[in-house]
């Protein structure tokens, strides 16, 4: 086998692990929201599920302690991030 199909093969490889890491994802996301398969959500969806205000997801974001991600004009919390703060109980 010559190193560029090695390459080629590892890669696939490599392929097929992350296809599996992305739909056990969108089950976690299933199991945790439902049947929203969102990557990202908005403070207001957060503060919904959470059980706080608005006010509270916002400050969290801006102080950090709730990491978020800019996209346009709009503030949103990647679902990964939400799940480390759960399991963190509240506290990064």
């Amino acid at each position: 086998m010559t190193a560029r199909a090695e390459v080629a093969a590892e890669l696939k490889v490599r392929m097929r692990i992350l296809l599996t890491e992305i739909e056990a994802l969108r089950v976690q996301l299933k199991e945790f929201f439902g049947e929203s398969t969102k990557l990202t959500l908005s403070a207001d969806a957060v503060a919904k599920e959470l059980g706080v205000s608005e006010r509270w997801v916002a400050d969290a974001m801006r102080d950090g302690r709730l990491p978020s991600v800019k996209f346009g004009r709009q503030r949103v919390i990647p679902f990964q991030a939400l799940v480390e703060f759960i399991e963190a109980g509240g506290e990064q």
